[in-house]
């Protein structure tokens, strides 16, 4: 809901280690920074800026656990027009070894629909047989779904950041199956995690996705 305030809770998990770290922040569907970050416990978590953009992290004080390690903080959403905005956390599980060699990144995100009554989150993709291949993508990349009814469908690719990396298609469909095939090359994409978004009419699909 537009202006009202959520708690958000970050979870990295991993057995065996006993340090962890995180990083987190809100992008709309532009890349532009939406919503306000707000720490709820600043002995053990911060706002920090990186190339104009805020984000939440953890202080030294905020990194011990045994197998896990839980942060929570607020979050304000914008003002009412904003849409869809992402929530971007990115994890590090490490072996305090003061090296990056057995450290583990994660990431994950939070896709949220603005409604005028509360947050509503955007499907899985099961409704619409939404499905990636192959996972990694390495040269060519299919995306088959089904239109439950005629809609204008939206695919979209974002980096980590939140940042659009790819429009993929823009176009109104009849309801049926469906199936787009796009050559890596074409999209000028690097290595990494990415996250594909489908949109269709008010419905709103989410995956991640992974090219090599």
């Amino acid at each position: 809901m537009p202006g009202a305030t959520y708690t958000i809770t970050c979870t990295a998990t991993e057995a065996g280690l006993t340090k962890y770290g995180f990083q987190a922040s809100s992008f709309d569907l532009n890349g532009d920074m939406v919503g306000t970050l707000v720490p709820t416990n600043t002995s053990e978590t911060q706002i920090v800026t990186f190339n104009s953009k805020s984000y939440i992290t953890h202080k030294s004080a905020g990194t011990a656990g045994s197998g896990s390690r839980t942060w929570t903080f607020d979050w304000t959403a914008p003002s009412n027009g904003a849409g869809i905005v992402s929530i971007y956390a990115a994890f590090n599980c490490t072996n305090s070894s003061n090296t990056s060699s057995g450290d583990h990144i994660y990431n994950s995100v939070l896709v949220l629909q603005e409604s005028t009554t509360g947050v509503e989150n955007p499907l899985s993709g099961k409704e619409v047989n939404l499905a990636l291949h192959p996972q990694p993508v390495t040269e060519l990349m299919n995306v088959s779904f089904d239109v439950l009814s005629g809609d204008n469908v939206q695919i979209l690719i974002y980096d980590m950041t939140g940042k659009k990396v790819s429009s993929l298609l823009n176009e109104t469909l009849p309801a049926g199956a469906f199936s787009r095939t796009f050559n890596r090359s074409e999209l000028l994409i690097g290595d990494g995690l990415y996250f594909i978004h489908v949109m269709m009419g008010d419905k709103h699909y989410v995956q991640k996705l992974m090219f090599l």
